[in-house]
């Protein structure tokens, strides 16, 4: 299909309007060990046997600092916990069938972090048979530990509520890795590291996304050159180089994409790529 004969004039003018950048996000990673003793029943009295009377368990938990905005509820691994009930059960817990939610308390810069068992569909940890939670309340500043607000409680088919008299919190790992898009991988992971695309297209290979890769004859930077492969594809379809938002189309979509990085290097990638290379390689090696 042959595209509109736009002016070179009209065309410099279409490119060089400028966006807004990302937002900053973060994903962090965290591991906490909890321990919990001196279980009481709702009659406050010991457990009975073969019911657990202490807990020992690590718990693995990755989330994005985006999440905190609100109360949200997410999957994610618990390992090393087990809990024997009353019934002669032995219950774990995992991927499948524990989770965590958020609350944010943002007058008190702080979060509020309950883990337990998914059993209860009706309300979250809502006390319904072999299910278990606790809570604990982390600083928004440093993620450090401010207090344990719910002690560890577990319920049984026989008696529903046994809580732990002591439950100790300790964080043994947090680690924070930027996720300047907030497309859910962080930067060191992402081709494009500055606009979300969480599919990571890529069509020609050269280790840089589409949605930030609008240097089509590889030189590492975009300019008209570029514009030019651009316009000769215009208005056409298929998985195009030039396609840079991934619907199908190369139309004014993608010349917006390319306007924003005008006169750039392409990128930026947080992963291994052409023009990363390129840079190291010795000024002789790059003439070649």
């Amino acid at each position: 299909m042959r595209i509109p004969a736009l002016a070179p004039t009209l065309w410099f003018w279409v490119i060089a309007l400028g966006v807004s950048p990302a937002a900053q996000a973060d994903v962090v990673e965290a591991t906490f060990r909890i321990q919990a003793t001196q279980f009481e029943d709702s009659a406050l009295m010991p457990p009975m046997a073969p019911t657990s009377d202490s807990i020992d368990a690590l718990v693995s938990l990755t989330f994005n600092s985006a999440i905190f905005e609100q109360e949200n509820l997410a999957l994610n691994a618990i390992s090393g916990l087990e809990i024997d009930a009353n019934d002669g059960a032995t219950n774990s817990y995992d991927l499948t069938n524990a989770g965590f939610n958020f609350r944010r308390f943002a007058a008190d810069n702080k979060i509020r972090i309950t883990v337990g068992g998914l059993q209860s569909t009706v309300a979250f940890m809502g006390g319904l048979s072999n299910d278990f939670r606790v809570g604990f309340e982390l600083s928004l500043t440093d993620f450090s530990l401010l207090e344990v607000n719910d002690n560890f409680v577990f319920v049984t088919p026989a008696d529903p509520f046994y809580t732990a008299q002591n439950t100790i919190i300790t964080i043994l790992d947090m680690t924070v890795f930027p996720d300047s898009d907030e497309d859910t991988l962080i930067d060191s992971q992402d081709n494009c590291v500055e606009a979300a695309n969480t599919d990571q297209r890529d069509t020609d290979a050269d280790g840089i996304g589409n949605r930030c890769d609008a240097d089509f004859n590889q030189d590492c930077v975009v300019n008209f050159l570029d514009l030019g492969v651009m316009r000769a594809q215009f208005f056409t379809t298929g998985d195009l180089d030039t396609d840079l938002d991934g619907d199908g189309n190369v139309n004014f979509t993608d010349l917006g994409i390319l306007r924003s990085l005008f006169f750039a290097p392409p990128g930026p990638s947080g992963v291994a790529n052409v023009c990363a290379l390129r840079a190291l390689a010795p000024p002789n090696a790059r003439a070649k």
